[in-house]
């Protein structure tokens, strides 16, 4: 349940975030040649690091959650937004 607020948590900031950028054709055909990170760090929207410490605290969350440890959850939920929103 947890993974759920979290990607709701990322759903609504990425739409409040501003700019987006064209989608390609490979895209439109499924091919996808890079992640969604990538893409945010080419608009300038999060800098890499910050991309990389979100990645970090999401991974720790899913694993907190699937080892049933709800406090440890909860902090790497706390860490993901204050990166996304700072």
């Amino acid at each position: 349940m947890r993974q759920k607020r979290v990607d709701a948590i990322h759903r609504l900031n990425a739409a409040a975030a501003g700019p987006t950028a064209n989608q390609t054709v490979g895209a439109q055909m499924h091919r996808q040649p890079g992640s969604i990170a990538a893409a945010e760090s080419k608009l300038g929207e999060l800098s890499p690091k910050r991309i990389e410490a979100v990645k970090d605290a999401r991974t720790r969350a899913r694993n907190a959650n699937i080892a049933g440890d709800s406090e440890g959850c909860a902090r790497a939920l706390s860490e993901v937004q204050r990166e996304i929103t700072r």
